[in-house]
Order: structure tokens, then C-alpha cells, then sequence
């Protein structure tokens, strides 16, 4: 009863979070979608120079060189929120949740694999050691 319960609060919460854009024009999708974008890319470019800064020190402190802190710590720091609403949504112990905990966990992995092997073959080719 208590996973019947669960799963219809679910769906009322996609219900509430579709009917809240339903007003919107196929035009304003896109222009709200395009200005969260912007947002999101001056947010980044406005942090990420001081973010560099902090691992650096960070990586002296503790005598680790620069290129573990980017290949090991900054993708498990860049993926904490995942993490944390995968730890959330597995609380709930629904499957739909685990399921969603699954999907989320997997799409990270495979994104972050994907990313740190383009950027491991273009060192490769850039620096001719293949």
C-alpha cells in the first residue's frame, strides 16, 4: 500500500510540474530555455577561473599533483548533486525511484567516461603519441 501511495504522489508531481508549463507557447519554451542556457554559461565562466584557483592550492597543500586533482577529485565534486538526489530518490524505496537512481547513476558514468576519453584521445593525437 505504502509503494501504491508513493507512486501516485509521483505522479501528481509531474502532473503539477506539466500543467505549470502548459501556458507556455512552443516561442516561449524556447526563449526560456535559451535564457536559462545563458545563465548557465555566465555562471560557469564566472566561477570557473576561482574554482581552478582553489584546486590548485588545494593539490599543493597536499602535495598531489595537478593532474589527479582534475581527472579524480573534480568530476566526484562536479557530480555531488547527482549523488545526493540518487541517495533521495533511493530513500524513498519505490521502484520507480530505484529505477530512477539507476537511470541517473548510469547517465553520469557514461557521460563523464565519454568526456574523460575524448579528452585522453585528443592528448593522444595532439601530442603525437600514437
Amino acid at each position: 500500500f505504502e509503494a501504491q501511495r508513493a507512486s501516485a504522489a509521483e505522479e501528481e508531481e509531474e502532473e503539477e510540474e506539466e500543467s505549470e508549463h502548459s501556458h507556455l507557447s512552443p516561442t516561449q519554451v524556447l526563449v526560456r530555455a535559451t535564457a536559462t542556457i545563458i545563465v548557465g554559461v555566465g555562471l560557469v565562466t564566472l566561477f570557473s577561473d576561482p574554482m581552478v584557483d582553489v584546486l590548485t592550492v588545494f593539490g599543493d597543500r597536499i602535495s598531489v599533483p595537478p593532474f589527479y586533482i582534475s581527472f579524480i577529485v573534480t568530476p566526484l565534486v562536479s557530480n555531488a548533486s547527482e549523488l545526493i538526489a540518487s541517495i533521495v530518490f533511493a530513500s524513498k524505496r519505490t521502484s520507480a525511484s530505484m529505477t530512477m537512481t539507476f537511470s541517473a547513476l548510469l547517465g553520469a558514468a557514461t557521460m563523464n567516461n565519454t568526456f574523460v576519453l575524448a579528452i585522453f584521445l585528443a592528448l593522444v593525437y595532439f601530442k603525437e603519441l600514437a
